[in-house]
């Protein structure tokens, strides 16, 4: 049997019989030897662990595999677990980069230093090989230009280096290439600067075709959002085009399973659209520790619907933010109370809380934050110069009237004739708090 019938036998075409053939690297070989040759390896890679399709698109790719002994292969593959691989990602690597069987152990072991010398570790370097070989066949120098080339579209060196270790593929995009992506998604309704900020954070979007986030905005304007709450959900949590319209509608059935209807999942998650990141799993447990600090699951139900934010929050931190306000003068009864009417308060930092109960108390409205929480939105800024003006009406203010202190502002000015802005200015809280201070000798 003839050489080219050989690779034929073994699935090969007589156009891939040319190809490898007319090599540099097999073309001096002897028909009779490079027969051998061709049996030898071909055998001992499909025992080694790849298909016979692999083995054939490798050998296409990187005929030089065919001028290798097996003893090479097999010290090749030796060397390279030596670095920090396992056989079975060796296997995978070559068979998406080939031409890692031409490389000198040296020549690879350069590469992962001269890479770690970018300020990565060789654990990243080694990662990012796995998913993305085929950064051991670019130079170092066209490495470094890919990063001043990002950095000239609006990175830091640091920004790069990190969004490279999570999708390595960048160093194989041209940067004309990563250019036009940007201006395309530009096309699609986000800033310049709103793409940069996505793509740190997901930078995988680098590897999505236009068509593919196109064709996403479509699949998930279908589920009930509009296509500017679509680009708005996806500047907030960008990873949202990093999942199968599939696993989104899966998603939405999975919350409406918890207690909620379509039309709130839906609702929720264009409040918190980082929702679809959190698993079924994580959700489920959510619920139960929320729960455990003594609400009903109706009332979480409840709480989730007008504030998603809570999926967000750990519960150590709702823990601490209940003892937080118990700090305050509060039962822990009054602080879920508060909670089950005004679940918002779970976001609101202690220290705003502190000033603006310490001022409720200086007027002895103490209980106010228990009967009506809401008002804890309004700025402590504008309650007090709302109550320094009735003061000085000669109006007192207490809890049988203390809803004058937060009339909405269209009202208020109509009934006053005094805008926001004079209001502040005339009662400025800052320099009320400051002489308190002056008092109580703290001066800060």
């Amino acid at each position: 049997m003839t050489l080219k019938e050989e690779f034929i036998k073994l699935g090969y075409t007589e156009e891939d019989y040319e190809i490898i053939r007319n090599n540099y690297a097999v073309n001096q070989i002897k028909d009779e030897t490079l027969i051998k040759k061709l049996k030898d390896n071909f055998a001992f890679l499909l025992k080694i662990g790849y298909t016979k399709e692999e083995v054939i698109k490798m050998t296409k790719s990187f005929p030089p595999i065919y001028g290798l002994s097996i003893e090479n292969i097999k010290q090749k593959i030796e060397d390279i677990i030596s670095l920090g691989y396992t056989k079975e990602e060796v296997i995978k690597m070559t068979k998406s980069l080939p031409q890692i069987y031409g490389y000198s152990i040296e020549n690879i072991k350069q590469k992962i230093e001269d890479i770690i010398s970018l300020d990565y570790t060789k654990e990243e370097v080694i990662k990012m090989t796995k998913s993305s070989p085929s950064i051991y066949g670019l130079s170092i120098e066209s490495i470094k230009q890919k990063i001043e080339d990002m950095i000239t579209l609006g990175y830091t060196k640091e920004e790069v280096i990190k969004m490279t270790k999570s999708f390595p593929p960048i160093y194989g995009l041209s940067i004309e290439n990563i250019k036009q992506k940007i201006e395309d998604i530009i096309s699609l309704g986000y800033t310049k600067e709103e793409v940069i900020k996505m793509t740190k954070s997901l930078p995988q979007i680098y590897g999505y075709s236009i068509e593919n986030i196109k064709q996403k905005i479509e699949d998930i304007i279908s589920l009930d959002y509009t296509k500017e709450e679509v680009i708005k959900m996806t500047k907030n949590s960008p990873s949202i085009y990093g999942y199968s319209i599939e696993n989104i509608k899966q998603k939405i059935e999975d919350i409406i399973s918890l207690g909620y209807t379509k039309e709130e999942a839906v609702k929720m998650t264009k409040t918190l659209p980082a929702i679809y990141d959190y698993s079924i799993e994580n959700m489920r447990q959510k619920i139960e520790d929320i729960i455990s600090l003594g609400y009903t699951k109706e009332e979480v139900i409840k709480m989730t619907k007008s504030s998603p934010a809570i999926y967000s929050y750990s519960i150590e931190s709702m823990k601490q933010k209940i003892e937080d306000i118990i700090s305050l003068g509060y039962t822990k009864e009054e602080v879920i109370k508060m909670t089950k009417i005004l679940p918002t308060i779970y976001g609101l930092s202690i220290e705003n809380m502190k000033q603006k109960i310490d001022f409720y108390d200086s007027i002895d409205m103490h209980e106010l934050a228990v009967i009506n929480p809401k008002q804890l939105m309004q700025s402590v800024n504008l309650s007090y110069a709302r109550y320094s003006f009735y003061k000085d009406r000669g109006i007192d203010i207490d809890m049988n009237n203390y809803r004058k202190l937060f009339d909405g502002q269209k009202n208020f000015e109509k009934a006053y004739r005094i805008t926001k802005k004079e209001l502040l200015e005339k009662y400025d809280y800052n320099k009320y708090k400051e002489e308190k201070e002056k008092e109580n000798g703290r001066i800060i």
